[in-house]
């Protein structure tokens, strides 16, 4: 199993990893041109996000579109991506047991992969932007 954080450590971060012998089990990539992000999507088997604060985070749509099944903190929409799948939802992101039993499940049960990989790509098109544009002209129309 391979760690592939997206995004550059602290050097602090990278120390820790190093004295824990993980240094080969974790990657680090930053800078990548978004023209190039959905292969590094494409390359998991699913997405941790473990934010303690971000108002839309757009990378789980984005994984979720992939095709990833998506552990996150319920931060910002992250409630609203992932309706339905409440399961998912990690409600302390310092709670270090859960995560791993969350991920170790999704990692060893191929069949509930799967079912997350087709419904969360499912629900992900619901928030194109084709779709999030009609919905709004429709509130407008609303409005006036």
């Amino acid at each position: 199993v391979k760690l592939l954080v997206l995004g550059k450590p602290r050097e602090e971060l990278k120390t820790k990893i190093g004295k824990a012998n993980l240094s080969r089990s974790v990657l680090f990539i930053h800078n990548i041109p978004l023209s190039t992000l959905v292969y590094a999507y494409n390359s998991a088997d699913l997405m941790l996000y473990l934010s303690t604060f971000d108002a839309g985070p757009l990378v789980v749509l984005e994984a979720m579109a992939c095709g990833l099944p998506v552990i996150s903190t319920p931060v910002g929409s992250v409630p609203v991506f992932l309706r339905g799948f409440e399961e998912l939802l990690i409600r302390d992101w310092r709670d270090i047991a859960t995560i791993a039993e969350m991920v170790y499940s999704l990692l060893s049960d191929h069949e509930k992969t799967n079912f997350y990989s087709t419904a969360l790509r499912e629900r992900a098109q619901e928030f194109s932007w084709e779709k999030v544009a009609s919905k709004t002209i429709e509130v407008y129309r609303k409005l006036l």
